[in-house]
């Protein structure tokens, strides 16, 4: 009966030894690659914020440069324009069935 116990214990700890190597070489195989790939996010995310800041800087000069246009400067351009409608275009139509009689009308003054 001991000796099942001692097989058994060894089976335990062989088990422990196995698993404890197989996550020990894991992490030594898995934990370069996070950290490539997290180093790779991060460039990747810096590129993209200076991309956005030289596009935002680009689009603050060309609205720096825009002339505003203001009301007098746009009312000086009054030219004379053809409206382009014609006299047919927008007959009444033909009148429709009269209507009920209305109510009768208030007394009028005596005399």
């Amino acid at each position: 009966m001991e000796e099942q116990r001692e097989r058994a214990y060894k089976a335990v700890a062989y088990a422990a030894v196995t698993f404890s190597l197989i996550s020990v070489l894991s992490v030594c195989i898995t934990m370069p690659i996070v950290y490539s790939f997290v180093d790779h996010i991060q460039q990747q995310t810096r590129k993209d914020l200076q991309f956005c800041k030289s596009s935002a800087r680009d689009i603050m000069s060309e609205v720096a440069k825009k002339q505003p246009i203001t009301f007098a400067a746009a009312a000086t351009n009054r030219t004379k324009r053809q409206i382009g409608a014609c006299d047919s275009c927008c007959k009444p139509g033909h009148p429709g069935r009269p209507g009920p009689p209305g109510a009768n009308g208030k007394p009028g003054t005596p005399g």
